[in-house]
């Protein structure tokens, strides 16, 4: 493989006397990394080598098809390359979490960031997961969905809406659109489009975010701030801004053997450590007198909305949850998010919050894909057990026979773990499984 010239005379400089090694560990191949569900605990990988900074992360021997494993569809595990995990240990040292009531993903798809914080934080704690590419935004969606927690809230907006929030998060995380550099063992393309013009274009961009971020954050909070790329142009200069303006401090990061600590931040390279090219720092926005930098934290609206009625048949889910009506789809959120819902479906283009209960069609109430990877479904709903060739066939959205005795919504279930909805009808069960997200026959991933 070779590399911009660009790349390669500002990267030996860089590196000095390790650079061969950069450069031969950018020709190879890639370490395949998992980070476990602890809301869906299975054995699944719990054997393999552990991550070293992520409770849950493992290294896997080999690159298995994902694609054709239930565990997979099921939310048991989410495929996230090794580097990016270490966010767990800015959390785990930093972060008080009891404290966290708000938190904001800025820059979420595909998710994998998203589920790791949902996993790190408390359930009185309300994660907000932005993304403003409608694609990325749909891919999003189904991650965290499948990852089955209904503490969250997905929206679709630039970054500079969200300075309508002043001080209202009390931690955020920018994992910033970057040159890509990290990802060049992984993506080839990432080679191709990579240029200077574009690691400015980058920095610019990423400048504007962080501006935002900051507005949006509550003195005292905690910004994690992530790219893959190696341009200190995207990376410490990024910082540096922000603390020579005096609206943050950085804060130490945790030590592991290999990772390069500097005083704006971490740099991960593929050389030293196991995992793709990686920068992350934390920064503690301090207090200050500007009129959107101030120490008076945005309050949201007592709410007004009236609880839509179900029936306890209906109620898909156990637990305190408030029902919202939009059109025919109906929604569940923790009751006690629902004035902090409100507050931002006033200003923001909320796509998705909670858990989507299910859709009328007339006066039935069709269940809804969500409730199968809900760790709030109730354990009453009736299912039916399918081996690995049957799961793979409903994956793929094929009809499957059933007992002629069975009537009505039933859920799949694999090993314990839920795969989504099929309708018994004179013994054969209905495919409900989204079709997009249904298995290709030509997939061998």
């Amino acid at each position: 493989m070779s590399f911009p010239a660009d790349f390669t005379h500002r990267m030996t400089a860089q590196l000095g006397a390790e650079a061969p090694d950069f450069f031969q560990a950018l020709t190879g191949v890639p370490p395949v990394s998992i980070r476990l569900n602890p809301f869906k605990p299975s054995q699944r990988f719990q054997q393999d080598v552990p991550v070293p900074w992520c409770t849950q992360g493992r290294y896997l021997s080999e690159r298995p098809s994902f694609t054709r494993d239930p565990f997979f569809h099921a939310g048991c595990y989410y495929v996230q390359e090794a580097s990016s995990m270490y966010v767990e240990m800015i959390v785990r040292e930093h972060v008080d979490v009891s404290g966290v009531r708000f938190a904001l993903d800025l820059c979420a798809a595909p998710g994998g960031k998203s589920t790791h914080l949902r996993s790190l934080l408390p359930s009185q704690s309300l994660l907000v997961c932005n993304e403003v590419v409608p694609q990325r935004n749909f891919i999003l969606c189904e991650n965290l969905v499948k990852w089955g927690h209904p503490g969250i809230v997905v929206t679709r907006n630039d970054p500079e809406d969200f300075t309508q929030y002043a001080n209202y998060f009390d931690l955020i995380l920018v994992d910033a659109p970057c040159s890509g550099e990290g990802m060049f063992r992984k993506d080839p393309i990432a080679v191709k489009e990579w240029s200077q013009a574009n690691v400015s274009l980058c920095a610019a961009r990423q400048s504007t975010i962080l501006e935002s971020a900051l507005a949006a954050l509550f003195p005292g909070g905690i910004l994690i701030y992530s790219t893959c790329t190696w341009s200190e142009d995207e990376d410490e200069q990024q910082v540096k801004r922000w603390v020579d303006e005096g609206l943050v401090e950085v804060l130490s990061l945790p030590v592991f053997d290999g990772i390069e600590r500097n005083d704006y931040g971490a740099r991960f390279y593929p050389h030293r450590v196991k995992g793709e090219g990686f920068f992350i720092s934390a920064m503690r926005k301090k207090a200050s007198t500007d009129s959107i930098l101030n120490t008076q934290r945005r309050k949201s609206k007592p709410s007004k909305q009236k609880p839509f009625g179900l029936s306890e048949d209906q109620k898909y889910l156990a637990g305190d949850f408030f029902y919202q009506r939009q059109g025919d789809d109906v929604w569940a959120m923790p009751t006690h998010f629902k004035d902090l819902l409100e507050d931002l479906q006033a200003g923001l283009r909320v796509v998705y919050s909670g858990c989507k209960i299910g859709t009328f069609k007339g006066k039935e109430l069709l269940p809804s894909p969500e409730i199968a990877w809900s760790i709030h479904r109730k354990n009453s709903l009736p299912f039916i057990p399918l081996d690995l060739s049957l799961a793979l066939q409903y994956l793929r959205g094929e009809a499957l026979p059933v007992d002629p005795y069975l009537k009505g919504w039933m859920l799949l279930v694999y090993e314990g773990y839920s795969l989504g909805w099929g309708k018994a009808v004179n013994g054969r069960l209905n495919n409900a499984y989204p079709k997009e997200w249904r298995i290709r026959m030509d997939v061998n991933r």
